[in-house]
């Protein structure tokens, strides 16, 4: 059995960080909607905060990555470590 990394090697940096701050936010959402419950103002700050800050920078890699998707530049992408990644 091969382990599978994390990162996924063979697709962009902006995709990989649309995914994780996209689903951060869920996170931080789910938080939001718990002090709101329980009506603990500090709680649903933090969390509406950053639902706000993690979709913001899913937004920003969103708009990184789909023209550049559409002109063709990820095709055929081959596995690099994080750091060679293109963006």
């Amino acid at each position: 059995m091969t382990e599978r990394a994390f990162i996924p090697p063979d697709y962009p940096k902006s995709f990989v960080l649309f995914i994780i701050a996209a689903l951060i936010g869920l996170v931080f959402g789910g938080i939001a909607m718990l002090g709101a419950w329980l009506q603990i103002t500090l709680l649903e700050f933090v969390g509406r905060s950053g639902f706000v800050a993690c979709w913001a920078i899913a937004a920003a890699m969103f708009i990184i990555f789909l023209p550049r998707s559409w002109a063709g530049k990820y095709r055929g992408l081959p596995a690099r470590p994080w750091k060679e990644q293109v963006w």
